[in-house]
């Protein structure tokens, strides 16, 4: 069992320049000018009542991820797998909800991470069609 919980996220804009006589070249975007970024770490973690880790499918319409968030609840992890029922590539998107609010949506290979999450909030997903693996981790 975790005693704690770590994260971190970077964000950097990027823009292309093309170049009509070599290669492309990548840079920080001039109208932000750095990339962002932070992290926090989570104590008193356990994983005990209301926690779980493993990878479920969904199909279409709203899906329960997590029916309710348990009480306390230290952090949510969601990721698009990439993968269907399957396990066949697909590149559907996956549309996260809280208390039927749209939180983000997830293309193949993208996660988010929520700390301290709100307790007792319903997690759904909406897939754009098809079917989608999402592997979620609840820590308490």
């Amino acid at each position: 069992m975790a005693s704690r919980l770590s994260y971190s996220v970077s964000v950097t804009p990027i823009f292309t320049h093309t170049n009509s006589e070599g290669p492309d070249s990548d840079v920080v975007a001039a109208d932000f000018g750095k990339s962002f970024g932070g992290s926090g770490v989570v104590s008193s973690l356990g994983f005990g009542s209301g926690g779980l880790h493993d990878i479920v499918a969904y199909t279409g319409a709203a899906h329960v991820i997590v029916d309710a968030l348990p009480t306390p609840t230290k952090g949510l992890f969601l990721r698009h797998t990439g993968l269907d029922e399957t396990g066949a590539a697909t590149a559907e998107t996956v549309t996260i909800l809280v208390n039927a609010a749209v939180l983000c949506i997830l293309e193949t290979g993208c996660a988010v991470f929520i700390p301290s999450p709100l307790s007792g909030a319903a997690i759904t997903g909406t897939i754009s069609s098809g079917e989608v693996k999402v592997e979620r981790a609840v820590f308490v």
